[in-house]
């Protein structure tokens, strides 16, 4: 594809200038959230100073934890805007927690990779905080948060001195699975990426575990290169034997897609409560 193809399938925000009244939804909708439940905001889980998470408890112990991991390309976004999440997650007797990592061009992607580990080694070492059952971690993660949620499952835990399984499985909405095309994007130009740290960062080179339960969730009005990564993500996850579930949403894009989260009875909320052993 051309740079001006590619830029028009890739730059999202370009592609959709209302993106900023959804993003003002979410944030109303998490103030409203944050104001219902008792939560832990900024709490610290690396030295690095955007290494903090908001951890929302659960009601009663032993529960299942969803991790929240935000999208932005890599390189912007907040932890802030998703406390809408945990509504829906709280209700049903999950826990919720909302993390942060370093932003490029500032923390190269290894790096942020890296960071996103600790989170779940930390989260995992004090499941008492958030009265969860560290043996049911679940990510969900948005758009470059896909990316990272997929990387965490592919992740060989037992080198970091983890159980293979800590992470029991994963939601991947409107991710980026395949980096490749991102080398030939402005949005490259913080990034850094050639060809080989494009496929080493790129999951759909790395299978996950087999077995692993997830669901790939993308917009049927998304671009058709992100159509196109999540069901190519999905087929490599099925071929690979794990339990890989594609769920095209109807009538959403890269942005709206996220207010699916904000409700209990959509099908992708549905999915994802299932998957925790809440439904």
């Amino acid at each position: 594809m051309t740079y001006s193809s590619l830029e028009a399938e890739y730059n999202i925000r370009a592609r959709h200038p209302e993106h900023q009244s959804v993003r003002d939804g979410w944030a109303a909708s998490s103030a409203q959230a944050k104001a219902k439940f008792a939560w832990r905001e900024d709490v610290r889980y690396g030295p690095a100073a955007r290494q903090v998470l908001d951890l929302f408890p659960a009601r009663a112990a032993s529960a299942p934890l969803l991790v929240f991991v935000h999208g932005g390309y890599w390189r912007a976004n907040d932890k802030a805007n998703y406390g809408f999440i945990a509504e829906p997650v709280l209700e049903a007797g999950g826990a919720l927690a909302n993390i942060n990592y370093g932003l490029a061009p500032d923390t190269p992607l290894g790096e942020i990779i890296e960071q996103t580990r600790a989170a779940i080694l930390w989260l995992s070492n004090n499941a008492a905080l958030g009265k969860f059952d560290n043996r049911r971690i679940h990510i969900a993660g948005h758009s470059a948060g896909g990316h990272l949620a997929a990387e965490l499952l592919a992740t060989d835990w037992p080198a970091y001195g983890a159980p293979a399984d800590i992470v029991h499985g994963i939601t991947a909405i409107s991710g980026v699975f395949d980096l490749t095309p991102l080398i030939g994007t402005s949005i490259n130009v913080e990034l850094g990426l050639d060809q080989t740290s494009a496929q080493k960062f790129s999951p759909l080179f790395h299978p996950p575990p087999a077995g692993a339960p997830m669901i790939v969730a993308v917009g049927d009005g998304e671009t058709e290169e992100f159509l196109h990564q999540s069901r190519s993500f999905a087929d490599m996850c099925q071929t690979a034997g794990c339990a890989s579930e594609l769920n095209i949403v109807p009538g959403a894009n890269h942005y709206t897609i996220l207010n699916q989260l904000d409700d209990a009875n959509t099908p992708l909320t549905r999915a994802v409560l299932r998957q925790m052993g809440l439904l």
